[in-house]
């Protein structure tokens, strides 16, 4: 694997909002088989948190373990996606993210894809109030009878 751009070490000696949200309002999660940047083999796995308010992103965070590329590219794009609407996030694409990571185009990027997935997953991912499970939008059966 090429070496890193400077500004992805910095995420990845330094990374911004990895940890848990104090009180998130949605959650996705991913895992990879294997990581394919080249680096040993291992699972990449990611979970991202984020605490929507008026239906942009206030905060978000993340957890997981992979590739340096991997967790790097995590902390870059939390740090980007704050403040923006859900509907800028669901755009993401992969192109996108490249870009925003500043890498060369010969540079694998597969393990960043495992990042923009659980980040689309966590847009997708509404929790219960309680903050324990997806929220069910659709009708209330109870109230129907």
């Amino acid at each position: 694997m090429n070496a890193l751009p400077q500004h992805l070490i910095d995420h990845y000696e330094d990374p911004y909002h990895r940890g848990t949200c104090d009180r998130p309002t949605h959650a996705g999660e991913r895992i990879e088989l294997p990581c394919e940047c080249g680096n040993k083999p291992q699972v990449g796995w990611m979970a991202v948190q984020l605490q929507v308010v008026d239906e942009s992103v206030g905060e978000a965070w993340f957890t997981g373990d992979g590739c340096v590329l991997s967790q790097s590219a995590a902390s870059l794009l939390m740090e980007h996606i704050e403040g923006k609407s859900l509907e800028n996030v669901e755009a993401l694409t992969a192109d996108a993210l490249q870009e925003l990571l500043n890498l060369d185009k010969g540079v694998s990027t597969g393990c960043c894809q495992l990042v923009l997935d659980a980040t689309l997953s966590a847009v997708a991912g509404l929790l219960d109030e309680d903050g324990s499970g997806p929220t069910f939008l659709g009708l209330n059966l109870g109230e129907e009878c």
